[in-house]
């Protein structure tokens, strides 16, 4: 990878980082205070792309939309539990990444948090992923 390359993805990382509201996730202590009704669930099965999907960066991201929430939060880790992209705000159930959005070869973790006014009201857990 080019320099100016790494630079314009650092850049993009970044920006995201600094548009992007902190998140909660829903299995720290506050969260955990409230339980969560079933219906209120992102389920494993249904994230896509799916858990232990194998193959080139994703696309697209999507879940199962929480009845009650009105947005959500996504966050993204590598194999050393290290977050390397973050986006909150989300409206939809489902985002699109760019052709650009860039992963080196290894093993990711991602979750979606769904939340209401500000709110944790549920979690997916971590679905890995590997990019070849």
């Amino acid at each position: 990878m080019t320099n100016t390359r790494a630079l314009q993805i650092t850049a993009v990382l970044i920006g995201l980082a600094l548009a992007c509201t902190p998140l909660q996730r829903a299995d720290e202590p506050e969260a955990a205070a409230a339980p969560v009704e079933e219906s209120h669930s992102i389920r494993l099965e249904h994230l896509v792309p799916p858990p232990d999907f194998v193959g080139t960066v994703p696309l697209r991201l999507e879940w199962t939309p929480v009845v009650g929430a009105d947005e959500y939060a996504l966050g993204l880790w590598n194999d050393v539990d290290v977050l390397v992209w973050r986006l909150a705000n989300v409206p939809t159930a489902s985002i699109s990444l760019s052709a650009d959005f860039h992963l080196e070869p290894g093993t990711y973790f991602w979750s979606v948090t769904a939340l209401h006014e500000k709110r944790p009201l549920a979690y997916s857990g971590r679905a890995a992923f590997v990019v070849r």
